[in-house]
């Protein structure tokens, strides 16, 4: 509870409700105090298992160069930053500080700190100018001699295991024969002391509909060093230069011809922590409400190369709108969504409204459905249950298919309510009749999915019965 009443909350659920209104303030401020992973705790590894990481033999050194573009950076925040490198239980890495700072007293303090911490692997760059956080990083980025990138804002801090298991994900993926482009890790926040740690963001696998929805990527992310080169930071996107980047890594591994989901790996891991004070925008979203409206644009742009390079017979690009929450954003497709997103097999929906609690056709390994434990009109954990997303299973009898799967999905279909049908005459349960549903429409999905169609779930949309 003492990480729910602070003053960072009471502020979020002001401008909260100054954007949507009570009700939707209620609701949102309900969902929260009855969130139970308020109750997070980050756990450092333990000294036996940093002395392992520490011990390794690695088979192949691979350097990791980590950008922090700094400006007007806080003594003791830059420190502590610089100190979580200098933890680091992986030796191979290079810390390039891109000092953007235009005050000589500054610049003193900073290189004060930065030659305290005394280490070889601190590359510190005095720019001439400042030209914003995208033109900074880039000089930074440029100048990087690792294989890899890994991005760090100036005030944050990095776990000591973080760049050993970013590592260890990118020798397992070359001994399974995988292209890594880019890796993404777990987050949490922490107070402005760095003593106190909130929040986690713990994220799935690679989903390309859900990061068309928010950049649910964020930190920590290592990208290839050959790619994130050729592709620089754009400052015309400053605030959500971040995003940017990640949309068109991904939209070059399509344009390749490759999947991003086999491309972009993820380490399950709390690997960054995300500083809240006063001005950030992790304690108060309201604070850069211009980096939102940057997301949107660089969306916009992912959105309109994509479609003209692979809609079919269509010059239609789709709308991106706001949705009630800062930084989540929603594509409206149009009509004929088939034809803009050749990728797509289906698009599923919500069961039609009924009761008090969220049914939203979408069914996680078990069977259970995901997000039933949920109310109506709360949004979940990371707002995901109102988020567009890709999903493994869908329930068939909400969806619509591509047209060449019609035919086979309308069998399908009736196979399952010609089931249902008898299973509720014996007298079955519902939990029952939910497995009977489950199986026949994974069997469905699976087989969509097994030639490389994406199922999107839109949660604002629905069947018309």
């Amino acid at each position: 509870m003492k990480n729910l009443i602070n003053f960072s909350n009471v502020r979020k659920t002001y401008y909260y409700l100054k954007k949507n209104g009570w009700k939707e303030a209620y609701l949102a401020a309900a969902e929260r105090l009855l969130d139970s992973r308020n109750s997070y705790e980050y756990e450092e590894p333990s000294g036996e298992e940093l002395k392992r990481q520490q011990t390794k033999e690695w088979k192949e050194k691979v350097k990791i160069s980590v950008i922090v573009p700094v400006y007007r950076t806080p003594s003791e925040y830059l420190r502590q930053m610089i100190e979580s490198l200098k933890a680091q239980t992986y030796p191979f890495w290079e810390l390039i500080l891109a000092d953007a700072g235009m005050d000589e007293e500054e610049n003193r303090r900073v290189r004060e700190t930065v030659e305290h911490c005394q280490d070889a692997r601190i590359v510190y760059r005095k720019l001439d100018r400042n030209g914003g956080i995208s033109e900074n990083t880039n000089r930074g980025i440029e100048s990087a001699e690792g294989a890899y990138i890994g991005l760090l804002d100036h005030d944050d801090t990095l776990t000591p295991d973080a760049l050993f298991w970013m590592a260890e994900e990118l020798e397992k993926r070359k001994e399974q024969g995988k292209e890594t482009a880019f890796l993404y890790s777990d987050e949490d926040k922490c107070s402005g002391d760095g003593k106190n740690f909130f929040e986690p963001h713990f994220k799935p696998d690679f989903n390309l509909d859900l990061l068309l929805s928010n950049n649910y990527v964020c930190h920590f992310l290592v990208m290839k060093a050959e790619l994130m080169k050729q592709l620089l930071l754009r400052r015309e996107y400053d605030g959500a230069q971040d995003y940017d980047l990640v949309l068109r890594a991904t939209g070059t591994l399509m344009a390749e011809g490759k999947r991003p989901e086999d491309c972009i790996g993820h380490v399950g891991k709390v690997l960054y922590h995300w500083r809240c004070h006063e001005n950030s925008t992790s304690s108060n979203p309201a604070s850069k409400t211009y980096a939102y409206d940057a997301g949107k644009r660089a969306l916009r742009d992912f959105l309109s190369v994509w479609m003209k390079k692979n809609a079919e017979a269509t010059d239609e690009i789709p709308q991106v709108t706001d949705t009630r929450h800062l930084g989540f954003y929603r594509i409206h497709y149009g009509k004929d969504i088939f034809k803009i997103r050749p990728d797509l097999g289906a698009l599923a929906f919500p069961f039609p409204e009924k009761g008090k609690m969220i049914q939203s056709g979408i069914y996680e390994t078990d069977g259970n459905m995901r997000y039933a434990e949920l109310k109506k009109g709360f949004g979940g954990y990371m707002h995901r249950a109102v988020l567009q997303q890709d999903v493994e299973t869908a329930d068939i009898r909400f969806m619509k298919v591509r047209p060449e799967f019609v035919q086979e999905w309308e069998k399908e279909q009736k196979q399952l309510l010609d089931r249902l049908s008898e299973r509720e005459k014996s007298g079955s349960s519902r939990e029952e009749r939910q497995k009977e549903a489950f199986y026949i429409s994974r069997r469905f999905c699976e087989k969509l999915r097994a030639q490389g169609y994406r199922i999107l779930w839109d949660p604002q949309e629905e069947i018309k019965t």
